[in-house]
């Protein structure tokens, strides 16, 4: 027999990081406290109350107040928030929504948003769907003209905002030609915005094609959904026929979750 790699249910929980984890907790809510607050907090015992805040002076993350005994977090804890970006945030807020549309509707979708000058894609669901050919989806990068993912973005986004993307694109793509045309743009709003999709058809491989939707809440944009298929299986339209529905929630959901989790 081969050695074999335990599931993560078969690790037994470290319950000295969980305390710790609550002791930090606490003390974000509270501020400066007392180790009988903390203790009534956090219901751990004053004992290990004692050792758990002693490790977490010692490694930066807690200090003492020398004239009352009280403790509180230290600058080091917010480096670790400042570490964890708002769009990754998004990312892991949107992720069971794709993974529930791909379950409902089988084919594979991918989440994309635009940042350092290009459309790439964040979250996929290829690996789940028994309808892909791909599992290496995120941070492969999209045509924010000829994409589905990338027209739902432009027919979602301001005049503005497309003229500040294209400064951006000149410099950094080769789709610089698309977006100085501004009848191209308007072309592709125009289209999208009349039938109430975006679409392609072989943009990215001659045999997918796909349909898209942004994800929004109010006039804050964080990126587009899309659906991919075979074009043997069906057209754009078609693909709209059966699933826009179900796209349309997925995103509406997410824009929401996203709204109330990462906005607040």
């Amino acid at each position: 027999m081969g050695n074999r790699t335990p599931s993560a249910k078969s690790y037994r929980p470290v319950e000295a990081i969980g305390r710790g984890m609550a002791v930090l907790e606490a003390l974000g809510n509270a501020g400066w406290a007392s180790m009988g607050e903390l203790c009534a907090m956090t219901e751990i015992q004053r004992s290990s109350l004692y050792r758990i805040t002693q490790t977490l002076i010692g490694l930066g993350y807690v200090t003492r107040r020398e004239e009352d005994g009280k403790v509180a977090l230290t600058y080091k804890v917010q480096q670790m928030g400042d570490g964890l970006r708002e769009d990754d945030v998004v990312v892991q807020v949107l992720a069971p929504h794709v993974k529930a549309l791909t379950r409902r509707i089988l084919w594979p979708s991918d989440f994309a948003s635009f940042s350092l000058g290009a459309l790439r894609i964040r979250y996929s669901t290829h690996k789940f769907s028994p309808m892909s050919v791909h599992a290496r989806m995120i941070g492969r990068e999209r045509s924010l003209t000829r994409s589905a993912l990338g027209k739902a973005i432009l027919a979602a986004t301001s005049g503005d905002e497309v003229n500040r993307i294209a400064a951006l694109m000149e410099r950094a793509t080769p789709e610089s030609e698309d977006m100085a045309n501004p009848y191209h743009i308007r072309h592709i709003i125009e289209q999208v915005r009349a039938q109430g999709y975006a679409s392609s058809i072989g943009q990215t491989e001659n045999q997918i094609s796909a349909i898209a939707l942004p994800v929004r809440s109010g006039d804050m944009l964080f990126g587009a959904i899309n659906v991919i298929f075979f074009r043997s299986a069906m057209t754009p339209a078609q693909a709209a026929e059966r699933h826009l529905a179900d796209l349309q929630a997925c995103c509406d959901a997410a824009g929401r979750d996203i709204a109330e989790r990462v906005l607040d």
